[in-house]
């Protein structure tokens, strides 16, 4: 299998999960009589496609910084420390689950579907989980296929 297939194997995958993962959103918000089906639909589609755009626009900023970074001036290579890309890695990867998290919660305020501590509650697991079910099977996929199946 050459590595374009597995590439868009990979993508589609995301996708399919993606959209599992809206409608089982939905419905849970559905099943718990939080609010109704059309409202929950936006909630869902809003806080979810405004995160993961703006969280992976974010990611792609922060990494075009740290390759900048590897360049130094004029292209002359970097001084800068080992711990500073570390740094701006963790924040390239802790930032779109955290914007995740902050945007479900705001929208749930913004929406009035619930609050409290069950509307916390919620937005931590919906968020946990989906960046465990949509964005972890995809890159193992296809690391699967490309290098352990060579």
């Amino acid at each position: 299998m050459s590595e374009i297939t597995v590439e868009w194997i990979a993508m589609l995958l995301f996708l399919v999960l993606f959209v599992g993962a809206v409608f089982t959103e939905v419905f849970w918000l559905i099943k718990k009589e939080w609010t109704s089906a059309g409202r929950a639909v936006a909630y869902v589609l809003i806080t979810d496609l405004f995160s993961f755009t703006l969280g992976s626009v974010i990611a792609f900023v922060i990494f075009g910084i740290m390759l900048m970074m590897t360049f130094g001036p004029a292209g002359r290579g970097s001084r800068a420390p080992e711990s500073a890309y570390w740094a701006v890695s963790l924040i390239a990867i802790i930032f779109p689950p955290l914007l995740l998290l902050i945007s479900k919660r705001l929208f749930l305020l913004i929406f009035k579907i619930k609050s409290g501590k069950t509307a916390w509650l919620y937005t931590l697991v919906s968020s946990v989980l989906l960046v465990l079910f949509v964005l972890v099977p995809p890159p193992l996929i296809y690391f699967m296929f490309i290098y352990l199946l060579k």
